[in-house]
Order: structure tokens, then sequence, then C-alpha cells
């Protein structure tokens, strides 16, 4: 037997999920919720059988530092998600208060600026309502926020939690641009993207809510915004670094998330079926972060 999409052949025959990349192997019934030791280690949310999304602790770390949001108001959809940094003091705490922040303006008919801005009030509320511990930075999270209308999609983010659009058969489109150390240098011209990646600060991020901020003087690190036309049906993906660390190829992505649709797509709640397969598909992968996804059928 050999993998479908990465074609490696170091598989045992009884496996349901390739050991290098992580995609399933044959139609999968969907997962059934694992049981959890605490209530954050495993989240998920259905809010109809097209939007859904699933959060999970992985393999490796203690507790669950991320969070996800969605909402529907009349025609537009809302998902946000958020990724507590760890080194930060609360992190889980930020998460939440954010991407609930964020959901909450946008479904009483805020724009995307001020999603971000309630969020990044109430991340530097937790950070100050107790002391912050010797060595921790105050409390901190990514976020990646998505307002849905038709097939006009409106986003807004800080850090490197992504959103991405999978069509029927063309590799996914990257739909932000992390606000990495290596994307900052490469910008500035102080090195290429080979010469970047050989740094020890290769895998930090430069812009967050909360935190310290990344330039002198400035109080909070500005969002940035995108906005996209789905040029056919396809799918809206939100997820936190624990997802695409994993499938971070375009054309390797989306044959994954096809495949995963296609053994989902009988499910009576469709979405959350994907969901859970694509957080499992992480899990196996190696599972070393926390894990969410948030996922819309666009029509």
């Amino acid at each position: 037997m050999s993998c479908a999409l990465c074609e490696s052949t170091a598989l045992r025959p009884v496996t349901n999920f390739c050991e290098e990349c992580g995609a399933p192997l044959r139609v999968l019934a969907p997962a059934e919720p694992r049981p959890s030791a605490a209530p954050r280690d495993h989240l998920e949310i259905s809010l109809e059988p097209a939007l859904a999304a699933v959060s999970d602790r992985g393999l490796r770390h203690a507790h669950n530092e991320d969070f996800a949001c969605l909402d529907r108001i009349r025609d537009r959809a809302v998902l946000v998600v958020c990724d507590g940094v760890s080194h930060s003091h609360r992190p889980a705490e930020a998460a939440e208060s954010a991407a609930i922040a964020s959901a909450s303006t946008l479904a009483g008919g805020g724009d995307l600026a001020a999603a971000i801005a309630a969020a990044q009030e109430v991340v530097q509320r937790l950070a100050a309502s107790g002391e912050i511990p010797p060595g921790m930075d105050p409390p901190e999270s990514t976020i990646v926020a998505g307002l849905v209308h038709g097939r006009e999609i409106s986003l807004a983010w800080l850090g490197d939690s992504r959103a991405y659009f999978i069509s029927a058969s063309d590799p996914a489109v990257s739909l932000t641009r992390d606000h990495s150390w290596v994307n900052r240098e490469v910008d500035a011209g102080r090195a290429t993207e080979e010469e970047a990646y050989r740094q020890p600060e290769a895998g930090s991020i430069v812009r967050t809510l909360g935190g310290p901020p990344a330039e002198p003087g400035t109080l909070v690190d500005p969002p940035s915004f995108a906005s996209f036309s789905a040029p056919e049906p396809g799918w809206l993906l939100l997820c936190t670094d624990g997802w695409w660390t994993y499938h971070s190829d375009a054309a390797l992505l989306a044959r994954l998330f096809r495949a995963a649709v296609r053994d989902t797509a009988h499910s009576a709640s469709p979405a959350l079926a994907l969901a859970r397969l694509l957080v499992d598909a992480a899990r196996r992968a190696g599972g070393r972060d926390n894990i969410t996804v948030a996922v819309l059928h666009i029509s």
C-alpha cells in the first residue's frame, strides 16, 4: 500500500492514515469525540451542515491554548480562530477571550477592524488584571477572523494562524501571510528566505494580540486585512499552526483536504465530520502542538 498524496510506502497494513503526511488512506467513519480530562482539551462547534470547528490539545501539550468561535447572522458567516502564545501568561484565556470578543463584534454588525480592536482590548484587560510572573510575556494570542457573504471572503489577522480557500480541483489558495520573523526579514531585504530560515529566530512571530508591542512606542500591533472572491464553490479553512505545520504545501494540502471531503460527504454533519478528520490527520502526523480548524462550505 502507498499513500496517494505523498506516495510514502512506509505504511502498516492496518493503518487508516499515512504516517508521513497524515492523509486518510481509506474511507473512514466520522471520528467520535474523544474523552477529555479537561473541558478545553477537545472542543467542537457545529452550527449547520456547512459550518463547523474543532479544537484539540494534540499529543504533546499539557493544555489546549487554542480557541475557535463561529456564528451565522442572516446571510453572513463568522469564523474566528485564535492560538494563545505558550510563553506568555494565561495564553488559553487570551485566546478564548479574544475569539469571543471578535466574533461577538462581527455578529453585532461590526467590521473586521472593530473585531480586532475588541480582541486587543480584552487581551490587554487580561494583562492588567493580575501580576505577570517574572520572565513571562503579558497574555498574548494570534488571531485570524473571517466574515463571509456569499462567495465574498473578508479576513483580518495577527500572527501565524492562517486562512485558505480550497476548490474542487486547484491547489489551495493561501489567503493570509504570516506575521513571522522570516517574512519581516525577507521583506526588509535583510536576508533571503533560505538565509532567514537558518536563523534561530526563524520560528518566531512578530505581531500578535497583546504581548510586548512589535515596535517601540506603539500600543498594539496593527493587523493585516485581505479580501477574496471565491471563483467557484469550495471550502474556506481557518487554522492554527498546529494544523498547517503538517500541510503547508498548497498542492498537498488541497489533495488531503479533498480526500477528507470525499470521506465525510455523506455524514449528517459534513463540516463537523470534515473538521474532525482534519484534526485527526494532524494528530497522526505528530500532534506536536494544539490543533484548531474551522471550515465553511462556500456554494
